[in-house]
């Protein structure tokens, strides 16, 4: 009851409701169950209406946004716009990260604390210092990491701002930007890379 209340009240899902009109977008009867399990979400974030592309073929590509709980020093809202790509056969054999070019410093802890590496690719040095990409396997990564896959990651990082972080699965992708300032819109550029993102990654060269 208390989630219908505030779904009637809160002004980012009526712009929402605007944004998945205007892009074409249906409501998914069972995205919440979805995003919530696959994405272990806490108990304490609030997760808007989820919507999905009504003909995706063997894919269900899901879009939606949801807010985490503010910092407990600066009280700052941190809002995710994210798109999730579900499909039926398997995407890739790794699970892999990709996200606009960290300091190497940072980006070797964040491989470290997740037991990866940080994956260069040999000959694309403009891919390699524009996209971060962590991964446990790295050598059954890298054979992935084709022209056209760079080309679609190296996009998807660096015509937003803020940028998404991309995490690829078994059989999902998944883009994600935070931002205390979320600009609802975006989710058509997330929709269209992560889409973009599973043909490069199934051989489609773009």
């Amino acid at each position: 009851m208390f989630l219908r209340w505030w779904r009637r009240r809160d002004p980012l899902e009526r712009a929402w409701k605007n944004v998945t009109s205007r892009l074409g977008l249906v409501a998914a009867e069972d995205g919440t169950a979805v995003v919530t399990e696959m994405l272990d979400l806490p108990g304490d974030v609030v997760l808007g209406a989820v919507h999905r592309l009504d003909r995706a073929g063997d894919l269900q590509a899901y879009a939606f946004w949801y807010r985490r709980s503010p910092h407990s020093r600066s009280r700052e809202q941190v809002v995710v716009i994210a798109c999730l790509l579900v499909a039926a056969s398997p995407i890739s054999p790794v699970s892999w990260r990709a996200s606009r070019k960290l300091h190497n410093v940072i980006a070797s802890l964040q491989a470290s604390a997740t037991g990866g590496e940080v994956i260069a690719v040999e000959g694309a040095e403009e891919f390699n210092q524009r996209v971060t990409v962590v991964a446990r396997e790295g050598e059954r990564l890298r054979g992935l990491l084709t022209p056209a896959v760079r080309r679609v990651l190296e996009r998807a990082v660096t015509r937003l701002d803020p940028p998404p972080a991309i995490t690829v699965g078994e059989s999902s992708i998944l883009l994600a930007a935070t931002s205390a300032e979320p600009a609802l819109d975006t989710v058509e550029f997330l929709l269209s890379d992560v889409l973009s993102l599973y043909a490069a990654l199934n051989g489609d060269p773009g």
